[in-house]
């Protein structure tokens, strides 16, 4: 395992390949909410029994095929069935919900607003704030900074990508 990881870190080009993922991960978190939001699309934030849902996580980005799609990215997204666009935004909805005062739902910015930030951004930084299906498990303790490097890595890139940055570790052909 060692002699293989070597070689991975020497093909990257960079100087460590997991924080070399951890990035190309988070950038394509943020690339993928970024392309969606652009688009006038929400993934699927509202409130709910549990408070409120938010699709926008990543239990909703699977890890594609080798071959398949663009070979720069290997994340594909899914799960759209409660996304909505700006046209379908019901902002009366949330007004009828108690639960969702303060948080900004009651705009279509607000509820962009939060996915990039509630949603996807804590939960890449190990929050479980919103209702997402999501729950983190903290690392052990001899893990921690480890974890903590990831995560910050990951919450780097995706804020990069979002606000439409450059990438500046690209997939390398």
């Amino acid at each position: 395992l060692a002699s293989r990881l070597g070689c991975a870190k020497a093909a990257a080009s960079e100087p460590s390949v997991l924080l070399w993922l951890s990035w190309r991960l988070g950038w394509e978190c943020g690339a993928v909410l970024r392309a969606l939001h652009q688009a006038e699309i929400s993934w699927g934030t509202y409130p709910d029994a549990m408070g409120i849902h938010c699709n926008a996580h990543v239990n909703n980005l699977v890890v594609k095929p080798s071959g398949s799609g663009s070979p720069r990215n290997f994340l594909a997204a899914l799960d759209f069935d409660m996304a909505f666009t700006r046209a379908g935004f019901l902002p009366e909805f949330v007004a009828s919900h108690a639960g969702s005062a303060g948080f900004g739902l009651e705009s279509w910015e607000g509820v962009l607003n939060f996915e990039a930030t509630m949603g996807m951004k804590t939960v890449l930084s190990g929050d479980d704030f919103s209702s997402t299906g999501v729950e983190n498990v903290a690392a052990p303790e001899s893990h921690r900074v480890a974890e903590l490097a990831i995560r910050d890595t990951m919450v780097t890139a995706y804020e990069a990508a979002f606000a439409g940055g450059i990438d500046v570790h690209p997939h390398q052909d």
